[in-house]
């Protein structure tokens, strides 16, 4: 970052984000790490999918009442259309 000339707050904020997600990567494992859970069947991945990403899919009402009616459907959406994207405070 000093190479480039980048400004004080930038740099900051850089490393902050940095150390963010090297914490958070050391206290979760991804999915994806977990060799065994690529032998799934399709049925078994999506309702894994929407056992983990439900709960906040359902902080929106418009999918909490698609959850309750459409059930196969949800758990499509949480495999299929959803993944996991980490943002600094101040991103836009």
């Amino acid at each position: 970052l000093k190479e480039n000339s980048m400004s004080r707050n930038l740099s900051s904020r850089i490393l902050r984000y940095v150390d963010y997600v090297l914490e958070l990567r050391h206290k979760r494992t991804h999915h994806s790490k977990v060799h065994y859970l690529q032998l799934l069947s399709g049925p078994l991945h999506w309702e894994l999918q929407r056992e983990i990403h439900s709960q906040t899919l359902n902080i929106h009402p418009v999918f909490a009442s698609y959850s309750s009616a459409a059930s196969p459907a949800i758990s499509q959406i949480c495999a299929t259309a959803l993944s996991n994207i980490i943002y600094a405070k101040k991103d836009r």
